[in-house]
């Protein structure tokens, strides 16, 4: 019921375009940062921001936001998260069947100076959508470990493994498995 009440609150305020058969575990933090801006989730969406719900525990709820005028997040169906937290001031694109593990940080943008300047960088931190930022692709069939954080201007190709902890700064080619901080390759999926 919760699921379906929230649901409606997100179509209704923030007019998120949403498919079918949603599961939440604890209700996830969901916003979209302006008129233009916009997300659109599929099929199937499974959000856990429990504690309880997931093995290694969550670090906190789920956080899908926009945080500019005119970006967007767009996620594919069967898609899994738990206490991740996936923020655009430009375009995440994210495949479907992709799982994304506990704590895991992908954001597109610095979301501030760079600056020494410290009423410069407080100012442009309140716009949250300064700073460098380039989109982020993640392809179909997707894990992303516990952890990790995936930066501006990625792209993961489908069936891409990212090792737990991993810090992603450059592209992930299609069944690769990339590891560490920051990742590289480590082997292909079909290597043993």
């Amino acid at each position: 019921m919760i699921t379906f009440l929230y649901r409606c609150w997100l179509k209704i305020v923030f007019n998120v375009g949403m498919g079918r058969g949603w599961t939440f575990k604890g209700i996830p933090f969901i916003r979209v940062g302006g008129r233009q801006s916009r997300i659109e989730i599929g099929d199937r969406f499974t959000a856990i921001s429990r504690l309880k719900d997931n093995s290694i525990g969550v670090p906190h709820r789920v956080v899908i936001r926009t945080v500019a005028p005119s970006a967007e997040i767009l996620i594919g169906d069967d898609v899994g998260v738990s206490g991740c937290v996936i923020c655009a001031a430009e375009s995440i694109k994210i495949g479907s069947r992709v799982k994304i593990g506990s704590g895991t940080l992908i954001i597109d943008s610095d979301l501030h100076s760079l600056l020494p300047d410290l009423e410069e960088r407080y100012r442009e931190d309140q716009e949250c959508s300064k700073g460098k930022r380039a989109p982020i692709v993640i392809g179909s069939d997707v894990f992303i470990g516990a952890r990790s954080i995936i930066l501006k201007g990625v792209t993961i190709g489908d069936a891409a493994i990212i090792g737990a902890g991993s810090v992603v700064t450059k592209d992930v080619p299609a069944g690769a498995i990339a590891a560490g901080n920051p990742a590289t390759i480590v082997r292909t999926a079909t290597e043993r």
